[in-house]
């Protein structure tokens, strides 16, 4: 099973390539959609190939961050009418701390792992800027 950095955490500072699913800005404010005009027109250079999903239409209303000259990270246009965009909170990775869990069910004469929840660890064995995770097979 492979795991994208991408979902969790910003590459870098811009956040450019960040894929995640967040739809809040750092305030709680809700996110609109890419696609929609209201409550706010969004900049008309912002085309689907300034978006990691391919599209506007598939970013929907996630934090992202279209804007090749702003490098403070990813953003969203608001659903609040008197805030046209805002900051959302999505770490640079290297600072996220997330664990992985692993099940194990006996079968004789092995036992099985099933992964229970694949995040991912930082600031121990696991490198984050490469983003690797090593398996455990169960024997």
């Amino acid at each position: 099973m492979f795991f994208d950095v991408r979902e969790v955490c910003r590459e870098n500072k811009a956040g450019r390539q960040y894929i995640g699913q967040l739809n809040m800005t750092k305030s709680g404010k809700q996110c609109q959609a890419w696609t929609s005009n209201t409550p706010h027109v969004p900049n008309d250079k912002f085309h689907d190939t300034s978006f990691p999903d391919g599209s506007r239409e598939a970013a929907e209303n996630y934090c992202r961050n279209p804007d090749s000259f702003y490098l403070n990270g990813v953003w969203c246009y608001t659903m609040d009418p008197n805030v046209r965009r805002e900051d959302c909170d999505v770490p640079e990775c290297g600072t996220v701390c997330l664990f992985l869990s692993l099940e194990c069910i006996n079968i004789y004469p092995y036992a099985l792992c099933i992964l229970v929840k694949m995040l991912l660890l930082c600031n121990g064995s696991f490198e984050v800027s490469g983003c690797f995770v090593t398996v455990v097979v169960c024997l």
